[in-house]
C-alpha cells in the first residue's frame, strides 16, 4: 500500500505523531493515522462506493483514542483495525463498477417452492451466471453455478444453484445457540424495499432448508441496528442437494415489508434495492459471492442492485 496524504492531513499527522518525517512511520501505520479524522473520511465518502465504509469508520473511536495516546491500550491491534478500514475506504474510492441496474420479469405462474429449479422456472425467470467474489471486479471461472430472480403476484422470487463438493449446514439463528446459518454455506437476501430510506430486510436460507429472517437499520454514522432479530414471516423455502452442489428457493410475501405494498398489491414499475450473498464453508475456508460486483458485506445498502418490477 502507497502512503498517500489527503490535502489538508499532512501537517496534522506530523503533529500527532511527534515524527520529523513521514519515512519515519511504516506504511501500516502511516495508513491508520490517517484514519484519526473520522469527520473528514465520512465526508469524503458521501456519495461514493466508499460510503458505507466512511460510516462505519465512526465505530472505531476507542482505537482513534488509543493511537492518539488518550486512552490505554494495544496500540499495534489500534493501528491493525485502522490500518484495514484504511484499505477499505481506498478500496471503494478507486472502486469503478457503477451499480448494477435490472428490470426484475414478471412470471407467468408462481413458482412451486421445492428446491427443484425446473427448466420452466429457470427460462421465465433473470438469470444470473457464475459468482463474483465480495470487493472483486473480476468473476471467478465459470463453474456452473448460476442465480435467478423474478416476482408473480406479490411474492418476489430468488434462487440459485452452487457448485460445491462439501456441503455444510449450520442451524444457529438469535433464539439457538451453535454456529449462525451465514457463517457455512447459505443464500442471504437483501432488500431495500423503499430506496428512499435505509431500513431493509434479510433472509438466510441454508442447504437444510433453514430459514432465518431480519429486519435492520443503517446508521448514518456507524454500522447497523437490527430493528428485529428474528422476524416472523410467511415467506417459503426449500433447498435439494444436487449432482455437484445444492439449490435453493425463496419465496417473499412483498405486502409484508409495508410501504406502499401494504396498502396496495405490488405492479411494474415499482422501485427496490436488492442484493444476493451466497456464504461458502469448504476445507475450513470461508468465502462470500455475489451475481454481480459488490463492495463489502450485504449489509452495504448503497451498493445493491436497483431494481423495479417489470411487466
Amino acid at each position: 500500500m502507497n502512503c498517500r496524504f489527503v490535502p489538508g492531513l499532512f501537517a496534522g499527522l506530523l503533529l500527532l505523531t511527534g515524527c520529523g518525517s513521514v519515512a519515519e512511520l511504516s506504511r501500516e501505520e502511516c495508513a491508520a493515522r490517517q484514519m484519526l479524522d473520522t469527520e473528514f473520511w465520512w465526508r469524503r465518502c458521501r456519495g461514493t462506493p466508499a460510503e458505507f465504509a466512511g460510516n462505519w469508520l465512526w465505530q472505531c473511536r476507542r482505537e482513534q483514542e488509543v493511537l492518539r495516546g488518550k486512552v490505554p491500550g494495544d496500540e499495534a491491534a489500534a493501528i491493525k483495525v485502522l490500518a484495514e478500514y484504511h484499505a477499505r475506504i481506498q478500496r471503494g474510492l478507486h472502486w469503478r463498477e457503477p451499480r448494477r441496474t435490472l428490470e426484475v420479469p414478471r412470471l407467468k405462474k408462481a413458482p412451486v417452492i421445492d428446491g427443484v429449479l425446473s427448466a420452466d422456472e429457470v427460462a421465465a425467470a433473470f438469470r444470473f451466471s457464475g459468482e463474483y467474489p465480495l470487493d472483486s471486479m473480476q468473476k471467478v471461472a465459470e463453474n456452473g453455478s448460476f442465480w435467478l430472480v423474478g416476482w408473480y403476484d406479490d411474492r418476489f422470487y430468488a434462487a440459485g444453484y452452487f457448485c460445491d463438493s462439501e456441503i455444510i449446514s449450520f442451524n444457529g439463528t438469535a433464539r439457538n445457540s451453535g454456529r449462525k446459518m451465514h457463517e457455512a454455506d447459505s443464500l442471504e437476501l437483501f432488500m431495500r424495499p423503499d430506496c428512499r430510506r435505509p431500513h431493509y430486510y434479510e433472509w438466510i436460507v441454508n442447504p437444510a432448508r433453514q430459514m432465518w429472517s431480519l429486519e435492520h437499520w443503517s446508521r448514518e454514522r456507524g454500522s447497523f441496528c437490527i430493528l428485529d432479530v428474528e422476524r416472523e414471516t410467511a415467506s417459503e423455502t426449500a433447498a435439494q442437494p444436487v449432482p455437484g452442489g445444492y439449490s435453493i428457493e425463496l419465496s417473499i410475501p412483498l405486502r409484508e415489508l409495508h410501504g406502499i405494498w401494504c396498502r396496495r398489491m405490488p405492479q411494474p414499475g415499482d422501485r427496490f434495492d436488492f442484493i444476493l450473498v451466497r456464504t461458502d464453508l469448504s476445507g475450513g475456508t470461508f468465502c462470500r459471492s455475489t451475481p454481480v460486483p459488490f463492495l463489502y458485506d450485504g449489509h452495504n445498502i448503497f451498493g445493491y442492485i436497483q431494481a423495479g418490477l417489470g411487466k
